[in-house]
């Protein structure tokens, strides 16, 4: 789910946000909802988490933190899918001081940004641009960062600044832009509803030209996006038993399907998440470098007023601590590689890094991550994710569902119901296991017991061979909602309050709900640094019920072996 973590260990635990506070002492690392002397920082029932300094927040203490924003963009009657990552890695130092928590590091960006053209699929990809040591090094040299982020309960800001680029010092700044307070308790401060933000951009990229019989053409651009938007819903524990994603936290039982390597490095994460992100205005210009390629043009430019953005955020931590004096060593030569403004040099450090991460892995983990934003419908205002784990790696199978035990074992849908006007207890988290026990994976079949999984991911079709894909990625699935379940019960118990008649209900969850996901891109492919380290799927989709268009939604696929 966190694309942009290739090298990270994904393993699904059971942890309460008690022991976030647990983890780290709360005064020092901001956990939860701080004390404000104002009286602004109000504890709410509402299932989200009223402040989160960045990155403070969550108890990420010196632990790399990212920032994976993936959604949709609306020019007019086309529809764009944007992937923007941003990672504070090693950082180096971290100061909270009266309620305003700075960090100061290295990183690296990412932007995945497509659209179309005269039938054509055009694909910004500012991490790949084939596998040549030259193109890996240009990537390299417009990915990692000096990067700063501070936050308070007013505001935050992130501040990513290449440290070696082809054409200058290009900036990534993500920062709060003002406030629409939502009545009658939420002020639009970080991580409630109605906070306000705004994402600025430029650098160096590869545009891709992916025509409809398959073929792929290549040239280099410059881009510069600017996206205002407005956090609808505030920030939520993403994933169960409080947001914890890492190592299992028992001492017996099979731990969730994790890649071998990824499994040694012992990488956890607190994913906590902002599911509904409104644009208010966006423009992305792309401009080509020097003569446009034959079949390009020299200027792209895309702009519009609509869209939807799904952020997860969160600090990343190892289980095993690194020894303080290794730690200072690697910050001390790390700073004086990357501090010298050299393209060579920065290359000369990273792509050591890379080679080495090919020999490891090229799969986060084996499975699907499946927000959904509800944007019409009974269900409107209301968000949904789905995170499911596979067993095998079977290409185009047709009997791929989570109904069979063979095929998984793991997966967890959580729900987050819009705030409806003057309700703020409208709006709750829940969270559904799709089987009893975990993080402990039974021996057994639970459903031999009687057990009925709440939810069910079906796989329908996948990216054609033409596309020549790593990996045969889904580009439509089936989610079914089952009646009865907790999940269906409470989108039921949301559609019937927002109604306006909650005591003549028209939803009793009695029959299932049919969920179809459907890529709006099915022909891209991201690949990260070279096609040996990181390549999966990552795509904007729609979602529909009974063949109406209800939502936005996006489609995760991870899984190409090692």
């Amino acid at each position: 789910m966190k694309a942009s973590r290739f090298y990270q260990a994904l393993l699904l635990a059971s942890v309460s946000l008690q022991s976030f506070a647990a983890a780290a002492g709360i005064y020092e690392f901001s956990c939860g909802t701080p004390a404000d002397a104002y009286g602004r920082a109000i504890p709410t029932p509402t299932g989200n988490i009223g402040f989160t300094a960045v990155p403070g927040g969550m108890c990420g203490g010196d632990a790399e933190f990212t920032w994976d924003y993936a959604g949709t963009l609306l020019d007019g009657n086309d529809r764009c899918s944007f992937m923007a990552n941003i990672v504070q890695s090693g950082r180096l130092a971290e100061e909270c001081v009266d309620g305003i928590c700075g960090s100061y590091s290295f990183g690296f960006h990412g932007l995945h940004f497509a659209f179309k053209r005269a039938g054509s699929t055009y694909f910004l990809n500012s991490l790949y641009g084939g596998d040549s040591a030259e193109a890996i090094s240009a990537v390299l040299r417009n990915s990692v960062d000096w990067m700063f982020s501070t936050s308070s309960l007013d505001g935050l800001e992130i501040d990513a600044s290449l440290i070696a680029s082809d054409d200058g010092s290009h900036r990534w700044i993500v920062q709060s832009n003002g406030a629409s307070p939502v009545a009658p308790l939420y002020l639009g401060l970080p991580g409630q509803p109605g906070h306000k933000l705004r994402m600025q951009g430029e650098g160096a990229a590869f545009l891709w030209r992916i025509d409809p019989d398959g073929t792929k053409q290549l040239a280099k651009y410059h881009y510069a996006l600017d996206i205002d938007f407005v956090d609808e819903r505030g920030v939520v524990a993403q994933g169960y038993g409080g947001g914890y994603v890492g190592p299992a936290l028992v001492a017996d039982g099979e731990a969730i399907p994790v890649e071998e390597i990824n499994a040694k490095t012992r990488i956890s994460e607190y994913e906590i998440a902002q599911p509904r992100l409104k644009v208010l205005s966006w423009q992305i210009t792309i401009s080509a470098d020097g003569e446009p390629a034959d079949g390009f043009e020299a200027i792209y430019s895309l702009q519009g007023n609509e869209g939807m953005l799904w952020n997860d955020l969160g600090p990343v931590k190892e289980s095993k601590s690194t020894p303080a004096a290794s730690t200072t060593a690697i910050d001390s030569s790390a700073s004086k590689a990357l501090s010298g403004s050299s393209a060579r040099g920065v290359s000369r450090l990273a792509i050591p890094m890379v080679t080495k991460t090919a020999t490891d892995t090229k799969s986060l983990y084996h499975g699907n991550w499946i927000p959904i934003q509800f944007s019409q419908g009974p269900y409107e205002g209301a968000s949904m994710v789905f995170n499911v784990y596979w067993d095998k790696y079977v290409p185009r199978p047709s009997d791929q569902t989570t109904d069979s035990y063979s095929w998984s074992k793991a997966g967890w849908g959580s729900l987050y119901t819009g705030i409806l006007p003057d309700n703020v207890t409208s709006a709750y988290s829940l969270t559904e296991l799709m089987v009893p026990g975990l993080p402990v994976i039974a021996e057994e079949d639970p459903r031999e017991s009687g057990w009925v999984n709440p939810f069910e991911v079906r796989f329908i079709d996948f990216v054609e061979e033409k596309y020549r894909p790593a990996y045969p990625w889904v580009t439509k699935i089936e989610i079914t909602v089952r009646a009865h379940s907790r999940l269906r019960t409470a989108l039921a118990s949301y559609a019937n309050l927002k109604s306006g008649r909650w005591d003549q209900p028209t939803d009793f969850a009695d029959t299932d709900l049919i969920l179809s996901v459907i890529s709006l891109y099915p022909d891209i492919e991201n690949t990260m640094f070279a096609s040996e380290v990181a390549q999966y799927y990552e795509s904007a989709a729609v979602v529909l019920i009974d063949n109406i268009e209800v939502g936005y939604a996006w489609i995760e696929h991870m899984g190409q072996p090692n």
